[in-house]
C-alpha cells in the first residue's frame, strides 16, 4: 500500500467534503421539486451558496415541511443570512 501524505490525506478528506456538500444541495433541490413543483433559479443559486452540512440539513427538514415555495424561501433567506 502506498503511503499517503498528510496534505494528500487533508486534500481527500476536503474533496470528500465538498463532494458531501455538493450531494447535499443536490437532494435539496430534489426533495422541493418533489413536494412544491419547479423550484426558481433564484432558489437554486442561494441553496448553491450554502457551504455548511448541518445548514443543508436543516433546510432539507424545513423543504419537507413546507407547503410553498414562500415559505421555504422565508427560511432559506434566514438560514443563509
Amino acid at each position: 500500500m502506498r503511503y499517503v501524505t498528510t496534505a494528500e490525506r487533508i486534500g481527500m478528506e476536503k474533496g470528500m467534503e465538498k463532494g458531501m456538500l455538493q450531494t447535499a444541495k443536490e437532494m435539496l433541490v430534489v426533495a422541493l421539486e418533489e413536494k412544491l413543483g419547479i423550484v426558481p433559479a433564484s432558489i437554486i443559486d442561494q441553496i448553491r451558496s450554502v457551504d455548511k452540512h448541518e445548514v443543508l440539513s436543516g433546510l432539507h427538514r424545513q423543504a419537507i415541511k413546507c407547503n410553498s415555495l414562500d415559505a421555504f424561501e422565508g427560511k432559506l433567506k434566514f438560514a443563509v443570512s
